[in-house]
């Protein structure tokens, strides 16, 4: 069942889906490709033009990680982060070297935290 919203709250979704995918630097026509949702829809909820939380406005939510309390909140998705992940590489390829470098930091920092953890206490200091 489709959940109704106050226009208010489309409006701000609206606008953070409009921000995210700014954010994204993905157009319509990308956003559209990467999701299934018509790009004429997608102009139509990012001015706040839907009365509900239809499945358009979910996969745009959920796609961007857009929550709005009482309305979108839902767990972050893997699928999604490597669906906007995906969307992001292929609108610019050039970025694959940065990525790689963020990843590389990342993956250090995650394995340097594993390995204080398996210290004791007197070993940290």
């Amino acid at each position: 069942m489709r959940k109704k919203i106050k226009p208010t709250q489309s409006e701000t979704i609206g606008a953070r889906l409009k921000a995210a995918r700014l954010r994204s630097f993905l157009s319509i026509s990308e956003l559209s490709s990467a999701t299934g949702v018509h790009h004429s829809q997608i102009s139509r909820c990012e001015r706040g033009n839907f009365k509900t939380y239809s499945k358009n406005v979910q996969k745009l939510c959920n796609f961007l990680d857009i929550a709005y309390p009482g309305v979108t909140d839902h767990p972050r998705d893997h699928n999604a982060l490597t669906g906007r992940f995906e969307a992001i590489l292929k609108s610019l390829p050039s970025s694959v070297p940065a990525f790689a470098q963020l990843f590389d930091l990342l993956e250090g920092s995650a394995a340097a935290s594993h390995s204080k953890k398996r210290l004791s206490p007197s070993e940290r200091s």
